[in-house]
């Protein structure tokens, strides 16, 4: 069963307390599920010691180092009984581990696939660049303990894992001298500022160009960000990029839903003074 991708996804959480008469209430309580859009990296982490000796055990057979995960995971072996069929017999090991995404080197949040592809994804990730994954998903906001150095994590549930090695890879833009935009790190992705922030950073090369593909503005030598207010209820973000020549220019991020979007493309903002 897919889950709403709409900004807030409503989750009841129940509580039975008894009144001074002793007669039981059910009391339900609406906790709030938040989208996230969040720039980092992903890696599995055996929450015992006899699951991370399987592993090492595991990694040792296939003479693979300890944090060759990918390789570990997806490593495919003959059935005796049918040759013809492969299968995977460490992939249990990626099934029970609890996989971390890490923002800024620092462990942030506790990821939950919910399906096969899903966990297939984040085994292709432990191999992608740091930062080289984008986490679109749905965050509890409410820390669940499982074991993890002893610090409970707050959950996400995975809608979607991209590697930002694609999204530069569909672009037609050169390099261009990025200046203050690339001072912007990635950052948790839960507000609306946050996620815009991160899209930017992610698809800057897309937005910065014109509908005959040249480059808008050659180096960003500054960038802000402001609430746009609407009638509808819509989640608009303005970016605006100053260039070192004082020209800027605006573009809006509408971060309304799980997939951030450009819903007005990058043009001349005004002549700064």
């Amino acid at each position: 069963m897919n889950l709403p991708i709409n900004t807030q996804d409503i989750d009841p959480e129940v509580i039975i307390h008894k009144n001074e008469n002793n007669t039981e209430i059910i009391q339900c309580n609406q906790r709030v599920k938040d989208n996230v859009y969040a720039i980092g990296y992903i890696k599995p982490y055996f929450a015992t010691l006899d699951l991370e000796k399987q592993y090492e055990a595991a990694a040792d057979f296939l003479k693979k180092p300890y944090a060759n995960f990918l390789d570990v995971f997806n490593y495919k072996a003959l059935a005796q009984e049918q040759p013809n069929i492969s299968f995977r017999p460490f992939l249990y090991l990626a099934q029970q581990a609890t996989w971390i995404f890490a923002i800024n080197n620092v462990d942030t949040f506790r990821l939950i696939p919910r399906t096969m592809t899903q966990l297939d994804t984040l085994i292709n990730a432990c191999s992608w660049s740091q930062d080289g994954a984008i986490l679109i998903g749905l965050s509890d906001q409410k820390s669940t303990p499982n074991n993890y150095d002893s610090v409970a994590l707050p959950v996400v549930m995975v809608d979607h894992i991209i590697n930002t090695a694609t999204i530069d890879a569909k672009s037609n833009s050169h390099n261009t001298s990025e200046g203050a935009l690339s001072r912007l790190k990635p950052n948790i992705g839960l507000s609306h500022l946050e996620r815009a922030s991160n899209y930017l950073v992610t698809h800057f090369k897309q937005i910065n160009v014109n509908q005959k593909q040249e480059v808008v503005i050659e180096t960003v030598s500054a960038v802000h960000f402001q609430d746009v207010l609407l009638q509808s209820e819509r989640k608009i973000i303005e970016v605006i990029l100053s260039s070192p020549d004082g020209n800027r220019f605006a573009c809006n991020i509408d971060v309304t839903d799980a997939y951030p979007f450009v819903s007005s493309k990058l043009t001349p903002f005004a002549k700064s003074s």
